[in-house]
């Protein structure tokens, strides 16, 4: 009985550390480009991008970031970060940093492991997820960029604090059933 115990704790340990890990696990390779929607009165869609770098261990600075859309439709920018301009065709609204480097050397572009949340978009149609193209750059060597696609996602808030609470209290409740059984 000792051993079962053991192995089902063991296991909800490992299922735990998974659940609690997938949304890093998930993410693109170099950028992760998340959102929220809102339909306005006019009917346009506004979407407010939130753009991570998630280059954490190859030191890779966000400096170019394309949205594509829909070549029949149009879709303007809100608000871009401080320091970004942006320039757009048919099929593409691109937004780029106009200060080289990140913050830390007095830049505007999105140093590995931060994020910006200051891409407002606003469409005329529904456009759900939107492809795009982001561009990364090794300040140690800037002519040797690095491309990232992906497609945006919807930001769903996950009660990340709740499922430890569920958690923790799941393996108390385990280990009391454990030490019962020993005496």
């Amino acid at each position: 009985m000792k051993q079962r115990v053991n192995v089902i704790m063991v296991g909800i340990i490992i299922l735990g550390i998974f659940c609690l890990t997938t949304k890093g696990a998930m993410a693109a390779l170099y950028v992760d480009v998340g959102y929220t929607e809102t339909l306005l009165q006019s009917g346009n869609w506004k979407y407010e991008f939130k753009v991570w770098n998630t280059s954490l261990t190859s030191g890779q600075d966000l400096y170019d970031l394309t949205f594509n859309i829909d070549p029949q439709k149009a879709g303007t920018v809100q608000t871009l970060p401080s320091g970004w301009e942006y320039f757009s065709g048919s099929g593409f609204i691109e937004a780029f940093s106009t200060i080289p480097g990140n913050a830390s050397s007095g830049g505007t572009d999105i140093a590995p492991g931060t994020y910006s949340n200051n891409f407002v978009l606003e469409f005329n149609y529904h456009p759900e997820s939107i492809g795009f193209t982001a561009l990364l750059v090794n300040p140690k060597n800037p002519y040797e960029p690095i491309m990232d696609s992906g497609a945006t996602t919807p930001m769903i808030p996950t009660p990340v604090p709740a499922a430890g609470w569920l958690l923790c209290s799941g393996l108390l409740g385990l280990m009391r059933i454990k030490r019962r059984n020993n005496t």
